[in-house]
């Protein structure tokens, strides 16, 4: 065991145990999750997520964010102390960088990052979206932990796309199979009014009830 001492900007003592013969930390971060990421941040505050990620955090996952470690940040980034401070306020205002509860210590927030030795998976809630792109008609058959904000990031670069369906449930591969000979790339897919009516009056378990079936063909008709 190894115990390193330091005092904070503050002044306060912070002292850290860590295990001198542990197993390299690893990051991990899910690919969505980047993108939400990226889609929050801009500048200096992204850079700056790269390097907290290639830190090396203590046993509880702690980083400790001292006046020499910003400096070190700013001659990496080649930016002034100044810039790295108000980047690491950026990211803790958003609550990608939550506080310990002590000065100049935080976490990456767990939602986006994991930290260990071991590898480990995040359980992520995922619910199953249908999006239509109403300048061409199309379908988006797609997953997120959060429909709405996918959908401000598409509109960014396709301002028609529109979110019309949410399952509480990840069905998405599932949906895929069932339209895989209407799929035109990727997640969109050319989908009819019946298809659309369909999905919309499917349970999370992408089942019907013997009511919704009637009411599906009735519409049909």
């Amino acid at each position: 065991m190894t115990t390193i001492k330091h005092k904070s900007e503050g002044g306060e003592n912070i002292q850290n145990t860590t295990k001198t013969s542990r197993k390299r930390q690893y990051s991990k971060i899910y690919l969505d999750d980047l993108e939400t990421l990226l889609t929050m941040t801009k500048d200096y505050s992204t850079k700056l997520i790269f390097l907290l990620l290639k830190e090396e955090p203590d046993n509880n996952g702690t980083l400790i964010l001292i006046k020499a470690n910003k400096l070190k940040y700013a001659e990496i980034l080649g930016c002034k102390y100044n810039t790295v401070n108000a980047s690491i306020q950026d990211l803790i205002k958003k609550k990608i960088l939550i506080s310990t509860g002590h000065r100049s210590c935080y976490r990456l927030n767990s939602e986006y990052f994991a930290h260990g030795t071991e590898e480990v998976k995040i359980k992520k809630n995922y619910l199953t979206y249908l999006m239509l792109n109403n300048r061409n008609g199309y379908y988006k058959i797609g997953k997120s932990v959060n429909p709405k904000f996918r959908e401000k990031t598409l509109q960014s670069e396709e301002p028609e796309v529109e979110l019309i369906h949410v399952i509480y449930k990840d069905v998405e591969s599932r949906l895929h199979t069932m339209f895989a000979g209407k799929r035109l790339r990727g997640e969109w897919f050319a989908l009819d009014e019946n298809d659309v009516r369909y999905i919309k009056l499917l349970k999370a378990g992408l089942k019907m009830t013997e009511e919704e079936k009637l009411e599906y063909m009735l519409k049909e008709d």
